[in-house]
């Protein structure tokens, strides 16, 4: 590995770092955040929550049904199937 390489791997491992530390503020202020509400409030964010993660669930699971097929630019151009 030369050095550009070496100094660009250093640099985004400083980076993702960086992140992993600004990650772990922001959970812990949303946490002592959340800690503020009462148990009603806490229930029905929850609930949203659950919500919102069952219909990207279905819509995930939805664009994997009705992905379309690869096709080969060999097909394309030919019309054929070769394989």
């Amino acid at each position: 590995m030369d050095f550009n390489n070496q100094k660009a791997r250093k640099e985004i491992v400083q980076d993702l770092s960086q992140l992993e530390k600004q990650r772990k503020v922001v959970v812990e202020e949303t946490r002592k955040w959340v800690r503020e509400w009462n148990a009603e409030q806490r229930e029905m964010v929850f609930w949203i929550l659950e919500e919102e993660i069952r219909d990207d669930n279905l819509l995930l699971s939805t664009k994997k049904k009705l992905s379309l097929p690869k096709v080969k630019t060999s097909e394309i151009e030919t019309g054929e199937d070769n394989g």
